[in-house]
């Protein structure tokens, strides 16, 4: 677990997926200046505050003085030693990935490396995709009332890997054009996830079942079906799940648990975003 220090105080986090990241919202409190340490970990956020700010930052290759917008990125790589200064509150929703995980994600990828990873890690970048990733995985993974998916392992990684990507790609490494992936192989990702409908369902799984690698394996999924691996199990699901509402008389509770739903609660949501009905006025609109 990454240790912020004593510039701020953790409000809420949670450890979650494969990847074991932390993910955390940190009070950050007005700094005059100190030397901060570098993290084990790479960690990205985002400053969360209503109105512009001043911060300033010397990392050992030259003394930064920027103007931070609401919503602006952050990323900072391991071993990390900085001094920084910031003249007003501000909270700092973020993750930290494990570094052991950064390097196993871009050995699988086959591209990239953690030198790209560190280049592309800046002080108020302004990137939309990180910034609403992360905004979102926070959001679902910090509220303790919030019912855990037997999916949230497999968003998370994926999520995670975006991350780590988009960041290779501003440290100057080229994407991979994987469009034309081998179909066979998402069939036969798709034919595990139907072999494992009540177990938990991780991206690792999926790719392993494929022969790929997380990262090809989400490129190629996206590329054959439309949907990301997480979009298409959970759409998958419901729709088995809406199946069995109309042929069986199995309580809704058992439907959701054989369908991989942590939670009938949880199933009854998801299901009503994605018909319009909760199950139990669908399956009576249906008879």
């Amino acid at each position: 677990m990454t240790d912020y220090g004593d510039t701020n105080r953790i409000v809420a986090h949670a450890t979650v997926g494969r990847s074991q990241t932390w993910i955390s919202v940190a009070a950050c409190r007005k700094q005059e200046g100190r030397w901060l340490r570098g993290f084990d970990d790479l960690v990205v956020g985002i400053f969360d505050v209503s109105k512009p700010f001043i911060m300033e930052r010397d990392r050992g290759d030259g003394f930064e003085r920027l103007k931070i917008k609401p919503g602006a990125v952050y990323a900072i790589p391991w071993s990390c030693d900085r001094f920084a200064a910031w003249n007003t509150n501000y909270r700092f929703p973020s993750i930290a990935v494990p570094r052991k995980w950064v390097r196993d994600f871009l050995d699988g990828a086959g591209v990239g490396s953690e030198d790209s990873v560190v280049k592309g890690s800046k002080l108020a970048a302004e990137d939309p995709v990180i910034a609403i990733l992360i905004r979102r995985l926070v959001d679902a993974h910090t509220n303790s009332a919030r019912a855990v998916d037997d999916l949230d392992d497999l968003y998370c990684d994926q999520s995670i890997g975006l991350i780590i990507s988009a960041l290779m790609r501003a440290g100057g490494e080229r994407d991979i054009d994987n469009s034309r992936g081998p179909h066979w192989r998402i069939r036969r990702a798709m034919e595990f996830v139907e072999a494992q409908s009540q177990r938990r369902i991780i991206l690792d799984d999926m790719a392993h079942a494929a022969g790929l690698s997380k990262f090809h394996f989400s490129r190629s999924f996206k590329s054959a079906t439309g949907y990301t691996p997480h979009e298409w199990v959970v759409r998958h699901r419901l729709a088995k799940a809406r199946e069995m509402l109309m042929n069986s008389n199995l309580p809704i509770a058992e439907i959701a648990r054989s369908t991989g739903f942590a939670s009938a609660s949880r199933f009854g949501e998801m299901f009503r975003r994605r018909f319009g009905k909760p199950p139990r006025a669908w399956r009576e609109a249906g008879r």
